[in-house]
């Protein structure tokens, strides 16, 4: 049976990074049934502020953190080329 306790369980495992397969299996050791988790995460995942949740997760920190300052240098180039040439 789903419950809100699994669903804010799931959103809050997400919320702190956690994998789908580290959830379930904590879930599995806590005696919840595969259907119930199952339909735990399709409704989570369907949930707006979850979905955003489970991409920032997805994406890796060291990534996240080099495409940052990548686009921070981006823009600084341009803003350099373009100050030189309106000089």
């Amino acid at each position: 049976m789903i419950t809100q306790e699994l669903l804010t369980y799931i959103e809050n495992q997400i919320k702190e990074g956690k994998s789908t397969s580290q959830i379930i299996q904590t879930l599995l050791q806590a005696g919840w049934k595969q259907e119930d988790i199952d339909e735990g995460f399709n409704r989570q995942i369907k949930a707006p502020e979850v979905k955003k949740n489970i991409l920032l997760a997805k994406l890796p920190f060291k990534k996240l953190l080099l495409t940052g300052f990548t686009i921070f240098a981006l823009i600084l180039i341009y803003f350099l080329v373009f100050n030189i040439h309106t000089s």
